[in-house]
């Protein structure tokens, strides 16, 4: 592997339920968005929803994926799903949640993601709708305990593992996976990884809380940053609660979560987001000082399609440039070439 480029082997493994990658230096990434309906987010969304049989209402604040898979679940079971999302992230999240039968409350951007909590604190209160609370919840980082943890054993079973990195947005992931590998695989280092922009934790100073846990303000250190899903601008109470699992702290600059999922994709053919392309940032920061025989595991949680309107695309257009209207013109037929008529057949 060349650590600077993020130029990878092309060997492949896949594991149990979940699709992994097996790349030189023993990189191990977990895939969920290869089989959507497994998605982590879809089994946190598929437990929260198994309350919901006396509610005619889901109400939530999502930044991205964890939305994604309520609006899917709340879909297949016939509940009514009404989401809040902050302004800035991604018009695709928008018209995927609609698309799946949500109706998308959008809070100026100014409120960040305490306002998008807020409104869907009021939502509920108003209305009498079930507030999912995902950032607060409990169940969120046991859900992961039960299955993405104990998935990760099994597939690990009788194998080297070193280091598990990953980011957090609620903070589900990170508390869940790594209770089950504290207890199981205690030799494993995690490894969390977030923002240089919105050094939250870093900061040593913690979220004020109303007595629900939810935030009362944004956090003093927040400020923002391209990583959309990663790190809100206050500290989950899911991931706090479990924070000192945490064996190392990385920070991951925002123009190398785009270029390593650019990389990815064009290098590799593995199509996952900014907050994909930052996870593989941070599992190449530890890779440079594992020690030799090292095997980390990292997740991979989102696709690329929903980021098409963010500045991971900014240099992908969609007209031909000047190397594909060459190829274009190296034939004399079907061609579309800009200013002149179209060639059909010659």
């Amino acid at each position: 592997m060349m650590i600077g480029t993020c130029v990878l082997t092309h060997r492949r493994e896949i594991f149990s339920s979940t699709p992994r990658m097996m790349l030189f230096f023993s990189f191990f990434l977990r895939v969920p968005v290869f089989q959507n309906r497994r998605h982590k987010c879809s089994r946190l969304s598929l437990f929260l929803s198994l309350f919901l049989l006396l509610f005619l209402f889901l109400c939530l604040c999502s930044k991205t994926k964890t939305g994604i898979a309520v609006a899917m679940v709340c879909a297949q079971r016939g509940y009514p799903c009404v989401i809040c999302m902050a302004e800035p992230f991604s018009v695709e999240r928008r018209k995927i949640m609609r698309m799946l039968g949500a109706k998308v409350i959008v809070t100026p951007k100014g409120g960040k993601g305490t306002g998008m909590v807020k409104k869907a604190e009021e939502l509920a209160e108003k209305h009498g709708w079930f507030l999912t609370s995902q950032f607060e919840n409990e169940a969120n980082w046991k859900f992961h305990e039960k299955t993405t943890g104990q998935e990760i054993l099994r597939d690990f079973n009788g194998k080297n593992l070193t280091h598990f990195v990953t980011g957090y947005g609620t903070g589900g992931t990170f508390h869940g996976v790594s209770k089950a590998l504290k207890a199981n695989r205690p030799d494993v280092k995690i490894c969390l990884l977030e923002p240089s922009a919105a050094p939250l934790l870093a900061s040593g100073t913690k979220t004020e809380r109303k007595p629900s846990g939810a935030p009362v303000a944004s956090h003093p250190a927040f400020t923002p940053h391209p990583v959309q899903g990663w790190t809100p601008d206050f500290i989950p109470l899911v991931l706090e609660s479990g924070i000192d699992m945490k064996d190392e702290l990385i920070p991951i600059d925002g123009p190398d979560a785009m270029q390593c999922a650019k990389d990815l994709a064009s290098k590799e053919g593995i199509f996952t987001g900014i907050s994909g392309g930052a996870t593989f940032s941070g599992a190449l920061k530890v890779a440079k000082s594992a020690p030799k025989g090292s095997s980390i595991l990292c997740m991979l949680p989102d696709t690329s399609e929903r980021y098409m309107s963010t500045p991971l695309y900014d240099q992908i257009q969609a007209d031909m440039d000047e190397s594909e209207l060459e190829i274009a013109k190296s034939t004399p037929s079907f061609q579309l070439i800009p200013g002149q008529e179209p060639i059909l057949q010659a």
